[in-house]
């Protein structure tokens, strides 16, 4: 998290750290799921929404909804914001169908992330 999603938002902070292999979803999916299978993928991945999409190119040709966490302003070093997300989204034959608000400055009250949904294109 950078430092103004920490002022913005003191509630939310970190309570530790642990280390994890990172690797992309086609790789850790493969043959967990048969060819054939529809998915519906879910992401809360604090600002690593677009390197996941990119890292899951063989396995959203199965995925036709997808809802992941969508930033309104900085918060995560090296995230997309919403704009870039939905052109992100809409490049990978996707588009928006609803936004469910998840969090809110404390002082402003400025709306800061929504969970979106998205859903393939006909």
């Amino acid at each position: 998290m950078n430092d103004s999603f920490m002022e913005r938002a003191p509630h939310i902070k970190y309570i530790g750290a642990e280390k994890v292999q990172v690797r992309t979803l086609d790789s850790a999916l493969a043959g967990l799921a048969a060819p054939d299978e529809t998915l519906m993928l879910k992401m809360d991945v604090q600002g690593f929404e677009h390197l996941i999409l990119r890292g899951a190119t063989s396995t959203l040709a199965q995925v036709p909804m997808i809802e992941c966490e969508l930033s309104f302003t900085p918060l995560y070093e090296g995230q997309f914001l919403f704009p870039q997300m939905l052109e992100l989204f809409n490049d990978l034959g996707f588009h928006l169908v609803g936004l469910s608000p998840i969090n809110f400055a404390d002082e402003s009250g400025y709306f800061l992330q929504a969970d979106g949904t998205f859903v393939r294109k006909q």
